[in-house]
């Protein structure tokens, strides 16, 4: 069985008009070793807002929780049924660092594929580039997020997930790319 979280067509040629066409990228995980099902989609994408502030450097999050979760990553979550892709990365951001940013260009969208053991979901993945207009750098949710902190270069941080070790990288590569094209 296969689920597909994206937005409607119409939601994506709008923001392909706003933003240009982005590089699409269709990036396979596998989590085969997960048992992991549901039937209807959760969402419809995720928003991942690359936020720079006024030293290039970019965001990051440190995730904590429940089974001794303890890791970075850049801020990102699911665009909820009702909002646009903007409004959810926008409330992500802001839920996650605290920050209100503007979204400056979309450089990408990732087509994440995910096979689970016994369930495949594609959930699109939408990268923006974004600059901070207000707010401080405290996540709301301490229960998932510890902290916020800005990097240049991004550090390889040990203890990324093997697909957060290639995905990063990745986003961030094409917001740097679509930068030195400006």
């Amino acid at each position: 069985m296969t689920v597909i979280e994206k937005p409607d067509e119409e939601s994506i040629s709008k923001l392909f008009e706003k933003y240009e066409e982005p590089v699409i990228r269709e990036i396979q995980w596998d989590l085969t070793q997960l048992d992991q099902s549901f039937e209807k989609p959760e969402c419809i994408g995720e928003g991942v807002p690359v936020i720079f502030d006024d030293k290039d450097r970019i965001a990051m999050i440190r995730h904590t929780g429940p089974k001794n979760i303890d890791y970075w990553m850049l801020p990102m979550g699911r665009i909820e049924f009702g909002e646009t892709v903007e409004q959810g990365t926008i409330r992500e951001a802001k839920e996650e660092t605290g920050l209100d940013i503007k979204l400056v260009t979309m450089p990408a969208i990732h087509k994440i594929i995910i096979n689970f053991k016994n369930f495949q979901l594609i959930r699109w993945h939408f990268i923006f580039k974004a600059k901070i207009i207000g707010g401080s750098p405290e996540p709301i949710n301490k229960n998932e997020i510890a902290e916020v902190s800005f990097f240049k270069p991004i550090p390889n941080f040990s203890n990324w997930g093997e697909v957060d070790k290639e995905w990063i990288p990745l986003a961030i590569s094409d917001v740097m790319k679509q930068v030195k094209g400006e």
